[in-house]
């Protein structure tokens, strides 16, 4: 799963369908994220431009300065159960007109996105759920399938790829949003 923040804080867990967790794929249901401080066990960190924080309760991927950073967090262990769901929370804080965006990624090979984004990623084989400003209507939610056929770099109009959206306003709201 991948994840490119604007100013957002992320905490993730993935269970099975009887509320179980998945130990290897999964982080946050303790006190803290980080047992160290400076990794998270069965993920891997990494960024551009910028080095992420791990706090006792939260990962900031991208500080607020620089502008155009990434982040990402991609499990190192592949998801195995036949039936999951993933439990997300994060928070975005900032312009309200904010340009960053929030992708979430199940893709079949992790090293054909990295640290791409919908817009920049080529040939991928999974799913991408974008979290963003889109459109000026104060944040919408948008998924967008790929086969692996797909260029999404080189298409005219990657909106128009996405599968289905709605509105959803997610920024300074003083809490945290919840996906699931």
């Amino acid at each position: 799963m991948r994840s490119i923040l604007g100013q957002s804080l992320l905490s993730l867990f993935l269970a099975c369908s009887s509320a179980q967790i998945i130990d290897n794929i999964s982080f946050g249901q303790g006190d803290r994220l980080s047992p160290n401080g400076r990794g998270l066990p069965g993920w891997s960190v990494t960024a551009k431009d910028q080095q992420p924080q791990l706090l006792s309760d939260r990962i900031v991927l991208t500080p607020p300065v620089p502008a155009g950073t990434r982040g990402a967090l991609w499990a190192d262990n592949a998801i195995t159960a036949a039936e999951w769901t993933v439990d997300f929370e994060f928070r975005a804080n900032g312009q309200d007109t904010g340009s960053g965006n929030l992708q979430l990624w199940l893709a079949k090979d992790k090293s054909q996105v990295q640290q791409s984004s919908i817009y920049t990623v080529e040939r991928f084989d999974g799913l991408a759920i974008v979290i963003d400003q889109y459109g000026g209507r104060g944040g919408s939610i948008r998924g967008f399938l790929n086969d692996g056929t797909q260029n999404f770099k080189a298409h005219a109009s990657v909106e128009s790829l996405a599968f289905g959206h709605c509105d959803y306003s997610y920024r300074n709201l003083g809490r945290t949003s919840k996906l699931r």
